[in-house]
């Protein structure tokens, strides 16, 4: 795949240059682009695309954000920032916002589908929306695409009911992996996993840009831990 990712690119910022697109290949590009709203080249405000980008994410705004402050959308796949594709070493298709948190819950899922149990994209429950008076609980992170629920039909009780212990070890390792960045409901619903920073935290976007060069980097294990430590 493309080389590992320029220090310049490492911060994830909001506007993406051409040389950082270059250096990460075509499928980290794509990721860094979507993160925090990334562009190359900003459009001109009067730009007819601009326009009809602007257009369509007011289309699909929902105008609320959930409670981990991503903005809640109507819908996946109709403009916006959800967007449903295949999780990178997987089979999975899910819908998740584009940039940090496809990449962050991406890692999570493929260390969930190769160290606890291989998964399809049915168990897997990314984008969806949520009641009104649901709109304060973890749950509701599902509206921004920042939330996932595995295995939903047999995980969603407390993780001493449903997981060994051993499992339960796995499964804190990878939260772990994710330094502070990732949230698990183990006590409630052990299938839910979420986002805990929002779209402008350096500490999510510091961590998305990590496992993107990881990704780009041959040879490096998918379990390898992204919080600093490595």
């Amino acid at each position: 795949m493309g080389v590992g990712m320029s220090s310049e690119s490492a911060d994830m910022s909001t506007t993406v240059s051409r040389r950082t697109v270059l250096g990460v290949g075509a499928a980290g590009a794509f990721a860094l682009l979507t993160a925090s709203g990334g562009q190359v080249a900003q459009a001109a405000p009067d730009d007819p695309l601009n326009k009809q980008v602007k257009r369509r994410r007011e289309a699909v705004d929902a105008q609320w954000t959930t409670p981990n402050g991503w903005p809640a959308e109507k819908a996946a796949d109709k403009g916006g920032s959800v967007v449903t594709r295949c999780i990178l070493g997987t089979s999975l298709n899910v819908a998740l916002a584009a940039g940090a948190p496809y990449l962050v819950l991406g890692h999570v899922l493929r260390r969930f589908a190769s160290e606890i149990a291989p998964l399809t994209s049915s168990d897997v429950e990314g984008f969806r929306t949520v009641r009104r008076r649901d709109r304060r609980s973890p749950e509701a992170n599902h509206q921004s695409g920042t939330a996932v629920d595995i295995l939903a039909g047999t995980y969603s009780a407390p993780a001493v009911d449903v997981l060994t212990a051993t499992e339960i070890l796995v499964i804190e390792d990878i939260v772990k992996s994710c330094g502070g960045s990732v949230g698990w409901l183990a006590r409630s619903n052990a299938a839910h996993f979420f986002l805990t920073h929002g779209p402008s935290d350096r500490r999510l976007t510091k961590l998305a840009a990590t496992i993107l060069a990881n990704q780009e980097a041959p040879g490096l294990h998918a379990a390898r831990h992204f919080d600093g430590r490595s």
